[in-house]
């Protein structure tokens, strides 16, 4: 049977599908991915590939996760992010009880690019190229997924945006605050930034890439955030309407609105106001994020 070339992916490369198995070379922590594999397919799960064995030319055998895999990280739907978010959080729940899992711990995959998850009619349905998973703290895995799934840095994305559908895949993986996870995801950021790549010219092109995501985020995404976080659903503080007053519209990505808050009286009807979902979540009291794959 005839081998064809898989792309896509991270990680791993000379990857070969031969029928309705997937054959690659082992890597340094194959030990533990086959672990963590098999764990997975103990306890149900149907988003990860299985570990089958090994080939007559000492290559690892998977077998095939159908689907396209996307070649880039890029705009994704609501729906597509918080499926996404849902299958991280149901791999991180199953992971959570393997042996080398302390408590508050799981394993984490540590690579959850859309380049890493299958799609089968436009929505993810698995997950693949394993190679870096390890012990970890789910809260990282999932800031980081926020970072890709997102493609937070771009000049392109909407600050606005990026803040809503953060709050969706967080709402949808059900756990920690927004808080914590964007401070973890500027960790993460920096984490990667100081990774040594095969060559001087990747390992300088990936720290001027995540300085400048993390410089995006200080300069776009960090004055929307609070509001998406819901902690001023209702009257806003006068404070805040302030610091809202003296924003600039380019500079977040905000429009002129009428502000129905108390603060406003100092700054008039025509205070800037933060963009469509911002309003959702602090003006219309009780408004919360529904999940669009719900």
């Amino acid at each position: 049977m005839c081998e064809e070339i898989l792309t896509g992916g991270r990680i791993t490369a000379s990857v070969v599908r031969i029928g309705d198995t997937v054959h690659r070379s082992p890597c340094g922590n194959s030990g533990f991915v086959r672990e963590v594999l098999s764990h997975l397919e103990r306890r149900g799960a149907d988003f990860s590939p299985r570990w089958l064995g090994v080939d007559e030319r000492g290559r690892e055998v998977f077998s095939f996760m159908p689907g396209s895999v996307p070649d880039n990280i890029g705009e994704f739907t609501d729906g597509q992010c918080c499926a996404a978010a849902r299958m991280i959080a149901r791999m991180h729940e199953l992971l959570s009880d393997m042996p080398a899992s302390a408590p508050g711990q799981t394993v984490c995959h540590r690579d959850l690019s859309p380049c890493n998850f299958t799609f089968v009619q436009g929505m993810p349905s698995g997950i693949i190229d394993w190679d870096a998973a390890a012990v970890g703290d789910p809260r990282a895995d999932l800031a980081y997924a926020m970072w890709m799934w997102l493609d937070i840095g771009n000049d392109e994305r909407d600050p606005a945006l990026v803040a809503r559908r953060m709050r969706i895949m967080r709402d949808a993986y059900g756990r920690f605050s927004l808080e914590e996870l964007y401070g973890v995801m500027l960790g993460e950021m920096a984490r990667v930034g100081r990774g040594v790549f095969p060559t001087e010219e990747q390992t300088l092109a990936t720290h001027r890439w995540t300085q400048a995501c993390r410089d995006w985020c200080e300069r776009r995404l960090a004055g929307v955030l609070p509001c998406a976080l819901g902690r001023f659903k209702g009257a806003m503080s006068a404070a805040v309407c302030q610091y809202i007053g003296r924003c600039h519209a380019g500079d977040l990505c905000l429009r002129e609105r009428p502000l129905s808050c108390p603060g406003n009286r100092r700054y008039g009807a025509a205070a800037i106001c933060f963009a469509n979902c911002v309003e959702m979540y602090i003006h219309t009291p009780g408004a919360n994020a529904h999940c669009p794959a719900g």
